[in-house]
C-alpha cells in the first residue's frame, strides 16, 4: 500500500471559560478481538484551540494483510471529557480477486507471489496506477523466457494472474527458481519464486 493519508481533525471550543478555550483531544482506534496492526497514527493525543486545526498522519501497513480482503476499523476523536466524539470509519480494500478498476492504486507495484515456494500453481498480483501497456513474464534462472502471462493494454486497477508451472508450449517446467517480471510503462520490477515438486 503506497502513500500516507493526512487526516485533518478539528476540535471546536464549547464556549465555556475564557477565549480561546482549549480542549485536549484524543484519537483512539478501538480494538475488539485481535490487535489492529495495519493502521497507526503519528500521534494519539494533542491540544488544539477553538476554531483551530491540527494535522495527524494516518499510516497503513499491508505487510501482514492478505490480498483480496477488506479490513475496517474506526478512529474516535474526543475531547478531554469524552464529549464531542467524532467517529471516522476506515476501510482498507487490499487488492481484489479480479481486476478492479473502480479503485485506482496510488502506485504501480508488483506484489510477492503466493504461495512461494509453490506446487503446482501460484498467484501473481500487481497494481497499476495508470492505463498502459503491460507485460508479465516468467524467466528461468538463465534469463530465458519461459512463459508470457500478460501482454496487453490494461486500465489502472488491481490484477492477479495464476501461473500453472507450464511454459508457452503447455509443457510442465522443472523444479527450481524462476523470476517473474512486470513491465508497465517506465515501471519494471522482477521478483523470485521457487517451484518445488
Amino acid at each position: 500500500f503506497g502513500g500516507d493519508m493526512t487526516l485533518n481533525w478539528h476540535l471546536v471550543g464549547d464556549q465555556w471559560g475564557s477565549d480561546p478555550h482549549e480542549l485536549d483531544g484524543q484519537i483512539v482506534i478501538p480494538q475488539e478481538g485481535e490487535a489492529i496492526t495495519w493502521i497507526s497514527l503519528s500521534e494519539t493525543s494533542g491540544s488544539v484551540g477553538a476554531n483551530e486545526s491540527h494535522d495527524v498522519i494516518v499510516y497503513f501497513n499491508s505487510n501482514d494483510l492478505e490480498w483480496g480482503n477488506i479490513y475496517s476499523c474506526e478512529i474516535h476523536v474526543t475531547d478531554d471529557l469524552g464529549r464531542n466524539v467524532t467517529v471516522i470509519p476506515v476501510t482498507l480494500n487490499y487488492g481484489s480477486d479480479d481486476a478492479d478498476t473502480n479503485v485506482i492504486p496510488l502506485k504501480t507495484v508488483l506484489a510477492n507471489n503466493y504461495p512461494n515456494p509453490f506446487n503446482p500453481v501460484t498467484t501473481i498480483r500487481y497494481a497499476l496506477k495508470k492505463d498502459g501497456d503491460v507485460t508479465l513474464e516468467i524467466y528461468n534462472i538463465k534469463g530465458q523466457l519461459v512463459r508470457t502471462l500478460v501482454r496487453d493494454h490494461k486500465q489502472a486497477g488491481y490484477y492477479e494472474k495464476v501461473w500453472d508451472g507450464k511454459d508457452n508450449y503447455g509443457k510442465n517446467v522443472s523444479s527450481g527458481m524462476y523470476m517473474y517480471r512486470l513491465k508497465a510503462g517506465k515501471y519494471v520490477s522482477t521478483k523470485k519464486m521457487i517451484l518445488m515438486k
